[in-house]
């Protein structure tokens, strides 16, 4: 991801890295640097994975483009070249990310897959990623995506099917087994929200909106939003806009079946 750290659309690949890494196989894993990683950074360490951390370098960038090169390009050439895999996953916090990796991986000649995560009709490829995108699905093993409607608006988008595309599931922080009692009712319903504080992507703002409407004003709920982001001091001041005495705002939860233990319902107007 570019906005944070980490995020949801970390954790398919994350896992999978760990996984592997774990049966035997030589796991590298390439990711932007952060003054301050997540703590997943350091499980993907402990589990022996090779985790290296991009760093932008304005002058090598601009030296590059001087003579010519894409810097992004370039790169993700050197790091395949350095790294000889057998096999490349290439995974997008949106569905036409860092598509460089791909043009890297056709150089090289190293077979890849694509996990497009996210996307949304307030992005539409220009002329220059129409084909690009093109290119690069065309010659991927695959491409997932975690949900049908995100398949069906990419193809749209690009104007035809994509044969190889494949529909995948996210995997959900709780255990498979875990089984909580229904929490009470008693004084209120309470309702979680629970993503990255991040409207343009997640809708906070419109859950904020109704609650403000007067038949959720009187109903007897509480709304807690748990996560934090980039936009978290816009979401609270919102909150406060509104006057809403029934709102909490919680910050990240490690673990996430404790949510669930006094909420009833999930919240995601995203």
């Amino acid at each position: 991801m570019w906005s944070s750290p980490w995020g949801g659309s970390e954790e398919l690949w994350s896992q999978a890295a760990v996984r592997l890494s774990r049966e035997g196989h030589s796991v590298s894993a390439s990711i932007l640097h952060w003054p301050k990683p997540d703590a997943a950074v350091e499980r993907l360490r402990a589990a022996g994975c090779r985790v290296y951390e991009r760093q932008h370098r304005r002058l090598f960038s601009l030296a590059l483009k001087a003579c010519a090169q894409d810097p992004q390009a370039w790169r993700a050439e050197r790091f395949i070249r350095k790294e000889s895999p057998d096999f490349v996953v290439i995974s997008c916090g949106g569905f036409a990310d860092d598509l460089w990796w791909s043009e890297a991986c056709r150089k090289v000649g190293v077979p890849y897959v694509v996990i497009a995560q996210a996307a949304s009709e307030t992005w539409w490829p220009d002329d220059v990623h129409f084909s690009a995108i093109r290119s690069a699905y065309r010659a991927a093993r695959a491409v997932f995506f975690v949900s049908q409607g995100n398949l069906r608006l990419v193809e749209r988008m690009l104007a035809g099917p994509i044969p190889n595309a494949r529909v995948i599931s996210n995997p959900f922080n709780v255990d498979y087994n875990a089984i909580s009692s229904y929490p009470s009712t008693d004084p209120t319903f309470n309702l979680a929200c629970v993503a990255r504080l991040e409207p343009s992507a997640k809708g906070q703002d419109l859950l904020l909106e109704v609650l403000n409407l007067q038949k959720w004003r009187r109903r007897n709920l509480r709304v807690s939003f748990f996560g934090n982001g980039t936009c978290a001091e816009g979401v609270r001041a919102l909150a406060r806009f509104y006057d809403l005495n029934n709102v909490n705002f919680e910050g990240h939860v490690g673990n996430v079946e404790e949510i669930w233990k006094s909420n009833q319902l999930l919240l995601l107007p995203s």
